[in-house]
């Protein structure tokens, strides 16, 4: 079923010009979006207005000088194949739980992991 979602999501993306990357596992998905403020806004009003999102929270809405994802339509990521040792970096625990941390935390594992690997597709 992902793979059903992201196809056509990439194909959208590089058309209105958004970058960005998918993480997820089990039923928590974190979500970088890079673009013009416009897209980006419109991208997220369409996300959370989809019912096969529930809970959408936003954690990190920033200015940034440049992309992280210039080159990714969408990045896509299974915590359940990153190294659970590498996840202790960026959580108490051998889980991530993007509600009981600091949104720049959940960023910064994101950046990380397109850093070093663990990138299923772009």
């Amino acid at each position: 079923m992902l793979q059903g979602v992201l196809e056509p999501s990439r194909e959208r993306n590089m058309a209105e010009g958004i970058t960005g990357m998918l993480c997820y596992t089990d039923d928590v998905f974190l979500q970088i979006l890079e673009g013009g403020r416009t897209e980006v806004s419109q991208l997220l009003t369409r996300i959370m207005r989809d019912d096969r999102h529930s809970d959408v929270t936003l954690l990190v809405f920033d200015e940034i000088d440049e992309r992280a994802f210039s080159d990714w339509s969408m990045g896509q990521a299974s915590l359940d194949k990153v190294n659970p040792g590498h996840l202790l970096r960026f959580s108490p625990r051998r889980q991530i739980d993007p509600f009981n941390g600091p949104g720049h935390v959940m960023l910064a594992m994101l950046l990380d992991l397109r850093a070093h690997g663990g990138i299923v597709s772009r």
